[in-house]
């Protein structure tokens, strides 16, 4: 799932302007997020619509919406699923470009990026949910999924056993498992693991390299993937290799266009999120509209090479692009849970300057257990591949960190990053 450098790389203190502004809409986007979901905790919608940022694959179903509408977190995602197809995919065609694609080295990235938070955030939210259930039973609970609260399940009962937290590991969320508990925001791990998968294979599949049978062989199995995975993520995957054709276009604006297009796309994107979610179009017109606005300001924004000065806005973006996935993972079950605590029997609270006050106080705590349950765990990527891996061979090294270049013909590349979060 964003833009700007991952945890689990060596912290680079010289990045370029593009990488700080990306950094900043990941951090942003993840910001959005958890906002969302705490807003929808505790009061009411600020928006006609009725629903700014609810989750769940199918929108109908886990929020109070109107079917299909677009919502503020389904757009943050879009988001992430684009900044990941240039970062992701376009690793995935350098490689293949210049011969030194290697499945090992490919799966090992990517699933101990992926696993190394998200096994102790299942746990982790479990357990929470467990304890949630044994403190707050009744039909007047957060845990109950009471009427109006559309951010909860009302059968989380039901999601926290073995099957469905195992299920949540394997990716295997809305597909044959719910999500695990309260953390309906899991969705987005199994998205971006399918086209993790799929996207190598379907390179491979038309790569003229390849001997036929063995790109027959890719072929089936890329549709079995689609198949299994089904058609609510494949939808999306188009959106992600929009990020990815980014990562190939060359880069060729310059003086005044350049200026006038960053200034004016870095207007309209941020209207245009606000104005897709009230124009009730299908959700997935709404999501392309949203993916190609991003898309464009994105290219834009891959042209500022330049060296970015230290500053207050670029540690602040670092920061929260760092911990974004963390973020993601570990806010919504601890949320509920202390909404649970100072909120029970669940009611919408007004919104008196104390309740605004508190619940601001809220979001900063989650902000900074998030920031902890990182030190622990995520910060720690590249050690634990080292640990795991070092003696088995040069195919599993971490990647090396690569430089964001100038040339017209080669996009800027941003260190690796996952944007395995999401929300709609």
């Amino acid at each position: 799932m964003p833009s700007g450098f991952s945890p689990s790389d060596a912290h680079v203190r010289h990045g370029t302007i593009s990488s700080v502004h990306l950094n900043a809409i990941r951090g942003a986007a993840a910001l959005v997020v958890l906002l969302g979901h705490t807003r929808s905790l505790f009061f009411s919608s600020l928006s006609a619509m009725g629903v700014l940022s609810s989750v769940g694959q199918n929108l109908h179903q886990s929020t109070g919406s109107k079917p299909g509408l677009i919502t503020m977190g389904n757009e943050a995602v879009i988001v992430f699923f684009v900044l990941s197809g240039y970062l992701v995919g376009g690793s995935a065609i350098r490689d293949l470009r210049n011969g030194t694609w290697s499945w090992k080295r490919y799966l090992t990235q990517r699933l101990t990026r992926l696993w190394v938070v998200l096994l102790p955030a299942l746990l982790f939210g479990v357990a929470v949910d467990h304890s949630g259930l044994r403190m707050f039973s009744g039909t007047q609970s957060i845990y109950s999924g009471p009427p109006g609260l559309c951010i909860v399940p009302c059968n989380i009962a039901d999601r926290v056993s073995p099957r469905v937290v195992v299920g949540n590991a394997l990716f295997l969320q809305n597909i044959f498992v719910d999500t695990a508990g309260s953390n309906n925001a899991l969705w987005s791990l199994a998205n971006e693991f399918w086209y993790y998968l799929a996207f190598p294979i379907g390179l491979l599949a038309v790569q003229r390299r390849q001997p036929v049978l063995r790109r027959t062989f890719y072929a089936v199995l890329l549709l079995g993937i689609t198949v299994l995975a089904g058609k609510d993520i494949f939808l999306l995957f188009f959106v992600w290799m929009l990020g990815a054709v980014l990562s190939i276009l060359p880069l060729k604006i310059q003086g005044d266009p350049l200026r006038f297009g960053t200034a004016g796309f870095a207007i309209l994107f941020p209207v245009a999120f606000v104005l897709v979610r009230r124009a009730y179009l299908p959700i997935y017109s709404a999501e392309w509209i949203t993916a190609i606005c991003f898309s464009i300001l994105f290219y834009f924004l891959l042209h500022r090479t330049e060296p970015a000065r230290a500053s207050v806005y670029k540690s602040t973006a670092d920061f929260f692009s760092r911990i974004s996935y963390t973020l993601y993972l570990v806010h919504l079950p601890l949320a509920v849970f202390l909404c649970a605590c100072i909120n029970t029997p669940w009611r919408h609270w007004d919104k008196s300057p104390s309740h605004l006050a508190l619940f601001l106080l809220l979001n900063i705590v989650l902000v900074f257990f998030s920031y902890a349950f990182y030190l622990l765990f995520e910060a720690n990527t590249d050690r634990i591949r080292r640990m795991l891996f070092s003696r088995r061979g040069p195919g599993l090294n971490p990647p090396h960190i690569v430089q964001v270049q100038a040339e017209n013909r080669t996009p800027p590349v941003v260190p690796e990053i996952d944007v395995s979060i999401g929300c709609r």
